[in-house]
């Protein structure tokens, strides 16, 4: 291998590593997290959008002021009313539990702290809302993220293979077609059949299995096989569906 591949594998890896940082950043199942200050001492929260374990969820605020108690008062959709949960100490932090929930369930809560006599909503003035999913086996999850994450590594060398003197844009596409054709038909159905719940009592819809992505990323190279063979510019075809692979990925990843 030569240096100027070596360096082209590298700039694939970086390029790829940004659009998997910018894909979770950008994501609307972001935590929310932040800091506030109570009486000149540091608090910090972490709540998830989207939950997928297999115990009840679990959220920690971090604090500085040593005697903070708190609650959270979210709505039980089995109850069918609002329910208070105290906030217990460990340590440093203030622990709140919610019962684990149905798949799809989303449940809205607030969270409050109290230092003496006052009262502090974290985060300040926001209802949070948390979205419960079935867990999602560790051996899918690392499956998925290899094949998906190969699949953009792949993509984005074979866009670098424009500046090979000996290009090989047939053979990249190829196996990046592979690799979305894995995550399109097989990982991104398969993680969406245990999220959701998929099995003898719940039959899932074909919407529900697959999604804009899964269908997108093979049909963007299906579509720059066939133009590899017929254009003379084969190196804007694979700049162009790198590119656009890049861009589906991070926005609807």
């Amino acid at each position: 291998m030569t240096l100027q591949i070596k360096i082209l594998w590298i700039v694939a890896a970086v390029i790829t590593l940004v659009a998997g940082l910018m894909n979770a950043m950008l994501s609307k199942d972001y935590p929310v997290s932040g800091t506030i200050g109570i009486e000149a001492k540091k608090v910090s929260y972490y709540f998830e959008k989207t939950y997928s374990g297999k115990d009840d969820y679990k959220f920690l605020i971090r604090s500085d002021y040593e005697g903070l108690r708190g609650y959270f008062r979210y709505y039980d959709p089995v109850k069918k009313d609002s329910v208070i949960v105290p906030l217990k100490p460990e340590g440093e932090f203030l622990s709140g539990v919610m019962p684990r929930q149905k798949a799809e369930t989303v449940v809205a809560y607030k969270v409050f702290l109290q230092a003496g006599e006052r009262l502090y909503q974290v985060p300040p003035g926001i209802t949070m809302e948390t979205k419960f999913y079935n867990n999602f086996p560790v051996y899918v999850a690392v499956l998925y993220y290899i094949v998906i994450l190969g699949g953009i590594l792949f993509a984005v060398r074979s866009a670098l293979e424009a500046f090979n003197p000996r290009p090989h844009f047939r053979r990249f596409a190829i196996l990046t077609g592979i690799f979305f054709v894995l995550f399109g038909f097989f990982m991104e159905p398969l993680k969406n059949y245990y999220l959701l719940g998929g099995g003898p009592g719940k039959v899932l819809s074909p919407l529900q299995m697959f999604d804009f992505i899964s269908a997108a990323l093979p049909v963007i190279w299906f579509a720059a096989l066939p133009l590899l063979g017929s254009v003379k510019r084969r190196d804007v075809v694979v700049i162009a569906a790198g590119v656009l692979t890049v861009v589906i990925y991070v926005i609807f990843g």
